[in-house]
Parts: C-alpha cells; sequence; structure tokens
C-alpha cells in the first residue's frame, strides 16, 4: 500500500495503521478477523475446560472452530478486493498525470511549432477518450476545472456534472489544459 506522499504503508507503525484503517473494507476486514479470532479463542477455552468429554470438546472445537475459519475467510477477502480496488483508483490517478503531462507536451510542442512558424501539432482529445465532444462543459464536484465533455480527463466519470461557462468563470474554476475550453461563450445542454 502507498500513502499519499508515495511512501510504502505498513501496519506496523502506528500512523501507517491508522492510515490503512481509513479504508472502509481494510476497516471491515478487521473487525471480522477480531470476531473470528476472538471466537476461535471462546471455542479453545471452552474445549480446554476442565470436566468435559472427549466429545463434548470436539463438537464446540468443530462448530466454533467451522465459524471462526468463515470470519477469517471473509476477512481475508474484503482485504483482496480492498486491494483490488486500491490498486484501480492507482491506475486511474496514473492515467489521468499521464494525461496532464500528455497535455503539457502538446502545449509546449505547439508553442515550439507556432515559434518556428509550422502548423499546430495538437491532436483531438476525443480520440483517446473514446467520447465525442459536443461542445458541453463538465466539471467534477471538487474540482478546480472545467472540460470539455469529450475530454480524457473526465470521459466516463459519472461524477461530471455539466456546467455554464460564464457560471464556471463567476465560481473561479479554470479552463483544463488538455482540453482547453472556451468559458465565455459555452453553455450547459
Amino acid at each position: 500500500m502507498a500513502s499519499q506522499n508515495g511512501t510504502r504503508i505498513s501496519p506496523k507503525s502506528a500512523a501507517g495503521f491508522a492510515e490503512w484503517l481509513r479504508r472502509p473494507m481494510l476497516r471491515l476486514a478487521a473487525v471480522v478477523t477480531g470476531a473470528g479470532f476472538a471466537i476461535l479463542l471462546l471455542t479453545a477455552l471452552r474445549a480446554s475446560a476442565p470436566g468435559g468429554s472427549v466429545r463434548d470438546q470436539l463438537s464446540y472445537l468443530a462448530s466454533g472452530g467451522l465459524v471462526a475459519l468463515f470470519l477469517l475467510g471473509v476477512a481475508g477477502t474484503l482485504a483482496i478486493v480492498d486491494a483490488i480496488a486500491h490498486q484501480a483508483r492507482v491506475a486511474e490517478e496514473a492515467r489521468d498525470v499521464l494525461l496532464l503531462l500528455y497535455g503539457d507536451l502538446v502545449d509546449e510542442a505547439d508553442e515550439g511549432a507556432s515559434r518556428a512558424g509550422k502548423a499546430s501539432t495538437k491532436t483531438d482529445l476525443s480520440t483517446i477518450s473514446g467520447t465525442v465532444d459536443d461542445g458541453t462543459l463538465v466539471t467534477v464536484e471538487g474540482a478546480r476545472r472545467v472540460h470539455r465533455r469529450g475530454c480524457a480527463l473526465v470521459s466516463g466519470k459519472p461524477a461530471a456534472k455539466p456546467v455554464d461557462g460564464p457560471a464556471a468563470i463567476k465560481d473561479g474554476l479554470l479552463p483544463c489544459r488538455v482540453c482547453n475550453p472556451e468559458l465565455t461563450t459555452a453553455t450547459t445542454s
């Protein structure tokens, strides 16, 4: 696991453990693991109680042990699902960073081409994202940028909501550096 600054998180340190438990699936996995171990401990204590017959001890071990093992299996499954979801989020963030870098490179290439008097190297980003740009402006709640609907940075994101160009300016939103939408004349559909 990696923290926000890119360092590896380990549940061995108190801070790492706290960050590790902030993720809901891992928190649930920790609770289920605790319950599994508690049932396993209670089962072992009950089975080892003096005066019980071997038959009673075996029934306690079988029933309590199976429940505990089931809970530990569920906890492991939750941890694996969380790891897969976390890796998907990391991959999406990496994709967004790469697209931003791509946009910066295209901008630099355009500036260099215009200084040299050559044609623009601008690429139609709708071909990268697979979404046709219909001129509608969108933004993601909490973001500071406005994008064209076809921008590769917001394409396919259900959180992307239409926004009016003049309203975006009023709210202090900035145009995306990749798709570079025109905020003064564009409106929502």
